[in-house]
């Protein structure tokens, strides 16, 4: 009987951290007149270019439901580039998912990079879609940054997701500074829209916890 109640339980437990999305992520990178849109597959989505505009990407990678967000999301795993041109117009890199099909109350916009050179800046906002396109905008979740000059900085924000509504789009917007003289902007970054987990998946989290805990300690003592 035991075994049947944590079967079921598990079983609640994984329907109620499902992943979503369709597992097709698109990647559209722009800058000045240039621009390169990219369909992905298999949840993952990459792009790079030895010049894009004068800017040398050497790795954009995406991914939708990456195994490293909870409850699920949208991940812009990696980001490197470095404008190498005499100048370069502003950098933006946009990542998107459709078909999400999960509660999602509120939603967590986290964003880490590093800059260099006193021109630098960077900033990224989330958005969601209940009209469940690709790269829709209209609904802003919130924006970390911008983050100005040298140097290495993190951040996020929580803000509104669609609730109930379904089925929605997840989108975020990374920008980057361009400037004048080779070699003046490089970045590196890491950012991601995940779902804020309800209550009640982290109260039946916490009981499966404690439900195998406690056939653990009947085990060793028997």
């Amino acid at each position: 009987m035991k075994r049947l109640l944590f079967g079921a339980a598990l079983a609640v437990l994984t329907g109620a951290l499902a992943t979503a999305g369709t597992s097709t992520p698109e990647l559209t990178v722009a800058s000045g007149a240039s621009t390169a849109s990219v369909t992905g597959a298999a949840g993952s989505v990459s792009y790079s270019s030895a010049n894009f505009a004068g800017w040398d990407i050497t790795i954009i990678a995406g991914a939708s439901n990456s195994p490293g967000l909870t409850p699920f999301g949208l991940d812009l795993t990696a980001l490197s580039a470095e404008c190498l041109a005499a100048s370069c117009s502003t950098l933006t890199v946009d990542l998107s998912d459709i078909g999400y099909t999960q509660n999602a109350p509120g939603l967590t916009v986290g964003y880490s990079a590093t800059d260099t050179g006193a021109a630098a800046s960077t900033s990224e906002t989330g958005y969601y879609s209940t009209g469940n396109t690709y790269f829709a905008t209209s609904s802003k979740v919130g924006t970390v940054g911008p983050f100005a000059g040298g140097g290495t900085f993190a951040g996020s924000v929580v803000g509104p997701g669609p609730g109930s509504a379904t089925p929605y789009s997840l989108t975020l917007v990374n920008t980057f500074a361009g400037c004048s003289g080779s070699g003046c902007a490089s970045y590196s970054s890491d950012s991601d829209i995940t779902a804020v987990p309800e209550p009640a998946s982290v109260t039946l989290f916490g009981a499966v916890l404690v439900f195998c805990a406690s056939r653990l300690r009947r085990r060793k003592g028997a």
